[in-house]
């Protein structure tokens, strides 16, 4: 179990004991350390079993994707990202191979998805538009990587500090090392074509004015290539 407190922790293990026993895949919100939370929890299935991969899997807890979940939200809110708050996470094990794992999130009151948020007027989608693009840059700059970027995975809720996005779920890849490319996060983002060509245009010129201010240039010409070549097909 991982988590931030050792209350918690205690409280995050008795309550994936009996998630284990139920045994089934769950995606919901409790009450749990008085206060609400998204519960993830799920069995473990086509993972290694031979005596290589075991101790592979014992020697690293990193693989299983509740608990690199928590490690990239917290790595995340360290850095001062706005990012759903991991309470804890963990996972069960057999013989050294992981069968179970759980995810406790805290809720962010007064939220809204971001493709719902963008239904705003001109201005303010406009801002929620480069809010991001400044965000993706810093963090891709710190050599971060979403991996699951879909819009399903941004929050919106009113601003704080001039900031309204929260990032939730990167499951995927994380801070480096890791083979992900940055460039999968703003695929797999404009592909939704929840923007306009125009908005599309103003979003990577945001993108890129951010790695630049990073120290981190990128070739926007190159970068919006790239994106075109592995933008699915409709």
């Amino acid at each position: 179990v991982h988590g931030w407190c050792a209350d918690t922790m205690h409280a995050a293990g008795d309550l994936a004991g009996d998630l284990v026993r139920d045994g089934r895949e769950r995606s919901e919100w409790i009450e749990f350390a008085g206060q609400p939370t998204r519960v993830s929890a799920r069995p473990l299935t086509g993972h290694p079993a031979g005596a290589r991969s075991r101790r592979r899997w014992s020697r690293t807890h990193r693989h299983v994707p509740a608990v690199r979940t928590y490690e990239n939200l917290s790595w995340l809110i360290e850095r001062h990202v706005q990012a759903v708050l991991p309470l804890a996470a963990g996972y069960f094990s057999s013989g050294g191979k992981p069968t179970f794992e759980f995810l406790l999130t805290r809720r962010e009151p007064d939220t809204t998805p971001l493709p719902r948020a963008l239904d705003a007027p001109a201005t303010e989608r406009d801002e929620l538009i480069a809010e991001l693009a400044r965000e993706l840059s810093r963090i891709h700059a710190l050599g971060f990587v979403h991996g699951e970027l879909s819009p399903a995975a941004l929050l919106t809720k009113p601003p704080s500090n001039g900031r309204r996005l929260f990032f939730l779920d990167p499951s995927r890849c994380g801070p480096r090392p890791h083979r992900c490319r940055y460039d999968s996060d703003l695929v797999r983002f404009l592909s939704a074509d929840l923007l306009s060509h125009e908005e599309e245009r103003a979003f990577l010129s945001a993108y890129a004015d951010g790695r630049k201010a990073q120290d981190r240039p990128v070739d926007q010409a190159r970068l919006s290539a790239t994106i075109e070549k592995r933008r699915p097909s409709a």
